[in-house]
């Protein structure tokens, strides 16, 4: 684990090092893909592993910036780890969610973590 952080560290400093970064940590957990995106008023920034930047280009061109339900939640929670959707929304939430229905299950994609 202290390899990840290590990189973590260093993605931070190197941002062309996060696509990697995520495509090493999805391979090591089983995931599909990892994604960080970051918005303040008309600026929006993400950065993905490969297998979904269609996904998260889809996310920032899309306007799901300011209808994400989970990013206010998870805010609100204050927590210094990662959080599962499972954690900040209830299963009849996560089926009914435009984002999943609209965005995330047409690709394939369902739950996230966010930290």
């Amino acid at each position: 684990m202290s390899d990840i952080v290590e990189r973590i560290y260093e993605a931070a400093a190197l941002p062309e090092l996060w696509p990697d970064l995520f495509q090493d940590l999805s391979n090591r957990y089983e995931f599909v893909g990892a994604a960080c995106s970051a918005s303040m008023r008309s600026f929006q920034r993400g950065i993905s592993s490969p297998g979904i930047a269609d996904v998260l280009e889809r996310f920032l061109t899309g306007g799901w910036q300011d209808r994400n339900c989970r990013a206010p939640r998870t805010a609100k929670l204050n927590y210094e780890g990662f959080v599962r959707d499972q954690d900040i929304l209830t299963d009849e939430e996560i089926e009914n969610e435009p984002m999943y229905a609209e965005l995330l299950r047409p690709a394939g994609l369902g739950y996230a973590r966010a930290p």
